[in-house]
């Protein structure tokens, strides 16, 4: 379903002939290392998040890291939730908090992101 989404929102695209985006299946901590691997030249312009906990998200983070650019656009559903701490923990253990300027959206209190080096 969302592999065709994505091909719906291309289809509007001034560029549509050439697809931008990549669904990988898979354990995150496993798969972000063999597409890093095979991207060698890829600079990440925007991270979403929406692991919930821990390890995939401190993994991912770790990662992707020398890949961030500044201006880079963080995204996490599961900040400062108390359901699901993980998420939290690892990006103030890989990012710290207090070096983020949070945004949140107005009426998701737990989605929130940031750019990265601002």
């Amino acid at each position: 379903m969302l592999e065709k989404l994505l091909d719906i929102h291309e289809a509007f695209c001034p560029v549509s002939h050439k697809k931008k985006f990549q669904l990988i299946k898979g354990d995150a901590s496993v798969t972000v290392k063999q597409w890093l691997s095979d991207n060698p030249s890829a600079i990440i312009g925007m991270a979403i998040f929406d692991m919930d906990v821990y390890k995939p998200t401190k993994d991912v983070l770790e990662a992707i890291l020398p890949r961030l650019a500044k201006g880079s656009l963080l995204v996490f559903d599961e900040l400062n939730c108390p359901h699901f701490p993980g998420e939290t923990r690892a990006v103030d253990e890989v990012l710290k908090i207090n070096n983020l300027r949070l945004r949140h959206f107005p009426h998701q209190p737990y989605c929130a992101w940031a750019v990265y080096g601002e």
